[in-house]
């Protein structure tokens, strides 16, 4: 009978939402996707988005994931993205900066306790979601905070060694106007 669902990764996706409303991981995994697509749905991934953090935002930090709070921010920056003016833009991506960093508050305390875990063991374990610092990075640099930008991103790329974090390192520098920084960043990402 379900034979149908496994069709493609949105079919999976929207039945497990049909099957389990109430679960906050079938709405990012379906916001995800939705946003990915090609071309987006970004207002289906919005509806999906909003609901996933209306079933987590009554949890502590200490309780509560980051990933879901990273997939928000990210569906929240694209909707500013896709719009015309600065005056339009400026509040999704003000909207995607707290969502963001509540994701950054929830983060932090689990990576404390991962590390406390692993210090017990003599393990120095360097941990937190990556696409939530990428996600924070971009949205400062839309809001021109490039200093901030640099941040997020510097955090990110101790938890990954991506080319993308210094294509936006390179980025966030020459918004500052410090071409000799961004171009160290380009040649950076060639070594790794």
């Amino acid at each position: 009978a379900r034979n149908l669902d496994w069709r493609d990764e949105r079919s999976l996706w929207s039945a497990s939402a049909i099957a389990a409303p109430a679960s906050f991981k079938v709405h990012d995994a379906l916001a995800a996707q939705m946003l990915g697509a090609k071309p987006p749905d970004l207002d289906g991934a919005l509806a999906r988005a909003d609901r996933e953090l209306a079933i987590l935002d009554g949890l502590p930090d200490q309780l509560n994931v980051s990933r879901p709070y990273a997939t928000a921010g990210a569906c929240y920056r694209e909707k500013g993205d896709s719009l015309g003016s600065p005056a339009e833009k400026d509040p999704w991506y003000r909207k995607a900066l707290a969502t963001l960093k509540r994701g950054e508050r929830i983060d932090r305390v689990s990576r404390q306790k991962v590390e406390a875990l692993n210090a017990v063991r003599g393990q120095r374990v360097r941990s937190g979601w990556v696409p939530l610092y990428m996600e924070l990075g971009l949205t400062y640099r839309r809001l021109e905070e490039p200093q901030k930008a640099l941040g997020a991103f510097a955090y990110g790329q101790t938890l990954s060694i991506a080319p993308e974090f210094f294509e936006e390192i390179s980025h966030a520098y020459g918004a500052q106007g410090d071409p000799r920084q961004a171009a160290v960043a380009l040649m950076e990402a060639l070594v790794y």
